[in-house]
């Protein structure tokens, strides 16, 4: 699923928003593969296209890791 995040700066401002692909959305959270690194405690918002309209969702980055590209 095609998705759109942003980072939370202070004051409630946020960061030009990235596209990213989410992996795992569930009632305990969502996964995504985007393109740059997120620290744990990162404040986001992601935008989720559903079919019949789009949400808008507030969370805090609790995991990270770097993906590991492969090599053709």
């Amino acid at each position: 699923l095609p998705i759109r995040v942003a980072e939370v700066r202070g004051g409630g401002g946020r960061a030009r928003p990235f596209s990213a692909l989410a992996t795992d959305l569930n009632a305990g959270g969502l996964a995504f593969v985007g393109p740059r690194p997120l620290e744990a405690g990162t404040e986001l918002t992601v935008t989720l296209p559903l079919a019949t309209d789009t949400v808008e969702v507030r969370g805090t980055v609790l995991h990270a890791r770097p993906v590991q590209h492969r090599s053709a």
